[in-house]
């Protein structure tokens, strides 16, 4: 189950730590989203919610806009091929 993990401030400022957890299921992209612990265990039950999208697109663009504001946490993240910044170990030999 590919994984996007964040950390943001709500709008009192608070901080926050969410999973993105998802499961293609056909052309609709199953959504499980989970507020975590301080250690980023899942909490309670989860939002869920579901689109019409690519596993894939849907978590590098998560990914990207994660980075832009400063919110990923890149640890806690499976699949890290999708991360904007990945380098391969091909890549890196060269």
């Amino acid at each position: 189950m590919p994984t996007t993990a964040v950390r943001i401030k709500n709008l009192r400022g608070e901080e926050k730590r969410l999973k993105f957890m998802t499961v293609q299921n056909g052309t609709q992209l199953d959504i499980d989203i989970y507020v975590c612990d301080d250690n980023f265990i899942p909490i309670g039950d989860p939002h869920m919610s579901a689109l019409e999208v690519d596993e894939e697109f849907y978590h590098r663009n998560l990914r990207k806009d994660s980075i832009a504001h400063g919110d990923l946490v890149k640890e806690e993240c499976t699949n890290p091929e999708w991360h904007p910044d990945f380098i391969s170990d091909i890549e890196n030999a060269i």
